[in-house]
């Protein structure tokens, strides 16, 4: 009885929408880890991979694998960004999501709707025939407080602008 109990209350828990800017299960873009990951989803599918498979989901996470991989000023193994795909979606409306804090868009080739809180950090991909949630999306919050990286400086062209090539050969 008390592990029925448990297993229940695992299930709402683990199944049950996360605050926004909270990540998924303690996995946080920017601060977890590839251990940490590991830690709570066991090891990947593949040797090498990134993709990890749960009793309710597929979780498919975006590492660091160098100092400003994707922009972020990361060590190597940080998650910068995963992805949530449940095996049982839910649907749109059974999440009750603040419509005032998410962005709709709609995908130009595909039936697919995404409902994007870049406040938070978290993007739901859902089936826009049927209003499943396919893909959640988490990634840093737009006021995330990690350091970036710096774009690298613009090179010096090594032509002469249209301009000066119109005008002729440049003068010493």
């Amino acid at each position: 009885m008390n592990l029925l109990l448990s297993i229940c209350v695992f299930a709402l828990l683990a199944l049950s929408p996360q605050p926004p800017g909270r990540g998924w299960r303690g996995i946080e873009p920017l601060r977890s880890t590839r251990a940490d990951v590991e830690r709570l989803l066991g090891r990947p599918e593949t040797e090498a991979g990134s993709v990890y498979a749960t009793a309710g989901e597929r979780v498919s996470v975006t590492y660091s694998r160098r100092p400003c991989d994707y922009g972020w000023q990361a060590a190597p193994d940080t998650v910068v960004s995963f992805f949530v795909y449940p095996k049982q979606p839910p649907k749109l409306a059974d999440l009750k999501l603040d419509e005032k804090k998410h962005e709709m868009r709609k995908d130009l080739h595909l039936a697919i709707h995404y409902y994007m809180d870049s406040e938070a950090g978290i993007n739901y991909t859902v089936d826009s025939a049927t209003g499943l949630v396919t893909g959640i999306e988490y990634y840093p919050p737009l006021k995330s407080k990690a350091p970036r990286c710096q774009p690298p400086a613009a090179k010096p062209s090594k032509t002469r602008p249209a301009a000066a090539r119109r005008r002729g050969p440049a003068r010493p």
